[in-house]
């Protein structure tokens, strides 16, 4: 019984981004943070407890014992250590350790992100474990969505950017901003929608009959697409892209009978790709919806502080080389090194950040060698999980290509952004799944190998 309470919990947990509480000082985060930390740890008593009264004891080491010792569970407890190391010397180790309302990181939620990878990997050992948490997840970017459409339709009763655009119908309303939904954030929206398109395909694959799928599976897919480009993120973007790249390039090597196709629409893709570039600055095109997603110029204000941003990040780095400045801990980094180019006289620029705005340099700065050293080391250890996944046989070629895709798209995608709950999460759901599937046996009816 308890067990199935803790798996309860957890299918719960992609909920939280549906949340949006506007009596708090920063309405779409804190409450996120606080009720997924509040499920995390309700699963993880539900756990302790049916270990201590339903299950056999040794139950608990050999459920639990083999998520640690996977390359995922090592990976994660290494990068855990150096958050909690790192906040421990942090310039103030209290903002490091507890965050604050307007993010809600640092190292106590990254407690809660691999006591989550650790309890998923754990109580959601079946294929439809897995498929319900999928489920769960696409109903949440549902209402994720969702909240920024009734926003734009009541631009009034709803916390969020559209009370400011009194006169405007509600197709000019969805398109005169980057579409934030429940999140609060753009670049969060579109970072969130990579791991739902992957869980759609996933579900489509997993489905005994593909047809009847595809009515639910390709309307979610047209969904995901459109607030996706609404959101219009670059960094999210090019993620997409690279994650689609490489698990196209992943099952023509897989599939070799369908490999002239495959990369004959990649080429054709590349094709279209250079072609709208070339003419991204023509009225056309730039009318279109999501137009901003080919404004790839390093000329551009958003660009510029972006590079003056990371320099602030390297120099505040050679400060503190070891163990950085602790995790949120960026502001006085900021402070300290601030270019004077970020204030444009008479215009409404950016001149206040606290987060490096690239994964790396986030790292560096914020943990030092030692926390980048273990984030490498925990993507590279992912890859290594998805791998042996893989080498199990029980997943289809579209699965396998998604287990690749997901982490290569987090990876390049963060290169312009930063770990956030709506993304980290799923990046430990699917860590958590990598881990899962190594225990599967091969169902020949349900998941056959593609061929």
């Amino acid at each position: 019984m308890l067990q199935q309470v803790a798996r309860a919990l957890l299918y719960c947990t992609p909920l939280v981004l549906v949340v949006v509480m506007p009596s708090t000082f920063f309405p779409f985060i804190g409450i996120k943070y606080f009720l997924f930390r509040t499920l995390v740890t309700l699963a993880a008593i539900a756990t302790v407890l049916g270990w201590a009264f339903e299950w056999d004891p040794r139950s608990l080491r050999e459920r639990f014992l083999p998520v640690l010792r996977s390359p995922a569970g090592i990976g994660f407890m290494f990068l855990t250590a150096a958050v909690l190391f790192a906040s421990a010397f942090a310039y103030d180790p209290v903002a490091a350790f507890w965050s604050n309302y307007e993010r809600g990181e640092g190292a106590f939620q990254f407690l809660h992100y691999f006591l989550f990878f650790v309890l998923a990997a754990g109580l959601l050992t079946k294929r439809e474990h897995w498929k319900a948490i999928m489920k769960f997840s696409i109903v949440a970017s549902i209402g994720v969505a969702m909240y920024g459409v009734f926003a734009a339709l009541d631009p009034n009763a709803f916390v969020g950017i559209y009370a400011s655009y009194e006169g405007k119908g509600f197709f000019q309303l969805l398109a005169v901003d980057r579409f934030q939904g429940s999140l609060g954030n753009a670049a969060y929206v579109t970072g969130y929608f990579i791991f739902i398109i992957g869980y759609v395909l996933w579900l489509w694959s997993a489905a005994q009959n593909k047809l009847r799928a595809a009515l639910l599976a390709v309307p979610m897919l047209a969904f995901s697409a459109i607030f996706f480009v609404l959101s219009g993120t670059r960094g999210a973007f090019i993620g997409l892209l690279a994650g689609c790249g490489v698990a196209a390039l992943y099952y023509a090597w897989r599939e070799p009978k369908y490999r002239r196709w495959i990369l004959a629409a990649l080429a054709a893709g590349v094709l279209v790709f250079a072609g709208l570039l070339a003419v991204r600055n023509h009225p056309v095109v730039t009318a279109l919806p999501g137009s901003r997603l080919l404004q790839i110029d390093l000329g551009q204000l958003t660009a510029q502080t972006r590079l003056w941003t990371w320099q602030s990040a390297w120099e505040g780095f050679k400060d503190r080389p070891l163990l950085g400045w602790g995790p949120e801990n960026f502001t006085p980094v900021f402070d300290k090194y601030f270019d004077p180019r970020h204030f444009i006289p008479g215009e409404n620029s950016e001149t206040w950040f606290d987060r490096a705005h690239n994964i790396v340099l986030e790292y560096l700065v914020t943990t030092g060698i030692i926390g980048l050293a273990a984030w490498i080391s925990f993507v590279v250890l992912v890859f290594v999980q998805v791998s042996r996944a893989i080498r199990t046989h029980v997943l289809t070629g579209v699965q396998e290509a998604i287990l690749i895709a997901l982490p290569t798209a987090y990876v390049v995608q963060s290169l312009l952004l930063f770990d956030v709950l709506p993304i980290f999460m799923n990046l430990g759901l699917v860590a958590a799944l990598a881990v899962a599937v190594t225990r599967w046996k091969k169902d020949p009816q349900d998941h056959a190998r593609e061929h």
